[in-house]
C-alpha cells in the first residue's frame, strides 16, 4: 500500500480503476501471448466465464494470475501492488452502505470488461467478504468451473503461509501490511464457502440453477479425464452431505 495506487483510487477512483484494469489486462495479454520468450515459465490459458446474464466471456487464467492480488505467486511487484491496493480500496468502500452501489458497478464493469483472472480474483475476494451485498456478482464469479480449483489452492496456500523476520524498516512495513490483510475474516475461505453462503441470500435460486448448469456440463460417466472425474466426485459428495 506504499505505492501510488491506493492514493490514486482514493482521490480519482474512476480514472484509477480504469488505469489499473488497463495495466493488468495489457500485462496479462503480453504474458498470455508470450510476447517475451520465457523458457521456464508457462503462460496462462483461456477459460470461459458464464456471467449472471448468460453472457460467456473468454479470459486469460492460471494460478499465477489468480494469486497475484495476494502476492503469493511470482509476478511483477508493480502488479501485486496495484491489485492489493485495488482489493483494499473495494473492501473499504463496500462496508459503507452509501458506497455499495458504486462498488457493485465497479465489480460489474470488471466482470464484463477485464480479460484477466488477476482482476476477477479480486472481485471474488470482495464477494466472499460480503456475499449478501455482492450476491449477483458472486453468481458471475461462480460461473467458471476452473475458478473453484484455483481458489481452493489459494485458500490452502493462505492457511500455510509463513511470515519471515524483517531485514529492515521497509520490510517491517510490508510485513505488517501482509499480516493485517491475512487477518481478514474471509481470507481462508474459498469459492465453495461462497456458494454455501449464497444459499442464505436472495440469490439462492440463481445459485441452485447455476449448480445444475455445472452438473449438466459434466461429460458422460465413462469419461476418464481426471478433472472431469474430480468435478463429478465433488458434486456427489455435496449431494451426500445435503442428504
Amino acid at each position: 500500500y506504499q505505492g501510488p495506487f491506493i492514493f490514486l483510487l482514493r482521490n480519482h477512483p474512476e480514472k484509477a480503476m480504469r488505469f489499473i484494469t488497463d495495466l493488468v489486462d495489457d500485462a496479462t495479454e503480453f504474458f498470455g501471448l508470450q510476447k517475451y520468450p520465457m523458457d521456464y515459465v508457462s503462460g496462462p490459458g483461456k477459460v470461459n466465464v458464464r456471467l449472471r446474464d448468460g453472457t460467456v466471456r473468454e479470459i486469460w487464467c492460471n494460478d499465477r494470475l489468480w494469486n497475484a492480488y495476494r502476492a503469493t505467486s511470482v509476478m511483477p511487484n508493480v502488479l501485486n501492488c496495484a491489485l492489493m491496493a485495488f482489493e483494499r480500496w473495494l473492501l473499504e468502500h463496500i462496508e459503507v452502505p452509501a458506497h455499495q452501489k458504486f462498488v457493485l458497478s465497479v465489480l460489474n464493469w470488471i466482470l464484463k470488461n477485464s480479460d484477466s483472472a488477476a482482476l476477477i480474483s479480486v472481485v471474488a475476494s470482495v464477494c466472499m467478504a460480503r456475499p449478501k451485498v455482492a450476491s449477483g456478482q458472486a453468481i458471475s464469479v461462480l460461473g467458471c468451473r476452473e475458478f473453484f480449483g484455483l481458489d481452493m489452492r489459494r485458500s490452502v496456500q493462505e492457511s500455510s503461509a509463513m511470515v519471515f523476520g524483517s531485514l529492515g524498516a521497509m520490510d517491517k512495513i510490508f510485513q505488517d501490511e501482509r499480516l493485517e490483510s491475512n487477518r481478514l475474516p474471509h481470507r481462508n475461505g474459498s469459492l465453495e464457502d461462497l456458494a454455501r453462503n449464497l444459499q442464505f441470500t436472495n440469490a439462492k435460486d440463481e445459485l441452485l440453477a447455476l449448480l445444475d448448469y455445472h452438473r449438466g456440463q459434466i461429460p458422460a460417466i465413462d469419461d476418464t479425464e481426471e478433472e472431469n472425474r474430480i468435478w463429478r466426485l465433488e458434486f456427489a459428495i455435496r449431494e451426500l452431505r445435503a442428504s
